[in-house]
């Protein structure tokens, strides 16, 4: 719980003060996808590969070139998603 509480509060600072403004809805839809699903396929013509990247880079999301599909980089952050959301 202490880790998934680390988890949850590094999220949350990266929405509040990271996040660009115009990104914040395409997070919280890919979000409650990585929570429901446990994963998220971008659909062919979906622009957030700029999101993606960013996550990525960061260790919270890690994204399959083959598939186009987003993960949770760890179950705990599957579940500081589910915190947040």
């Amino acid at each position: 719980d202490d880790l998934i509480q680390v988890k949850y509060s590094d999220l949350l600072e990266y929405f509040n003060a990271s996040l660009a403004p115009d990104f914040k809805s395409d997070f919280e839809r890919i979000s409650a996808n990585l929570v429901d699903q446990g994963s998220y396929q971008i659909a062919k013509g979906e622009n957030v590969f700029a999101l993606v990247q960013d996550l990525v880079s960061r260790d919270i999301w890690f994204y399959d070139t083959k598939t186009l599909t987003i993960t949770p980089n760890s179950e705990s952050l599957r579940w500081a998603h589910k915190r947040l959301i």
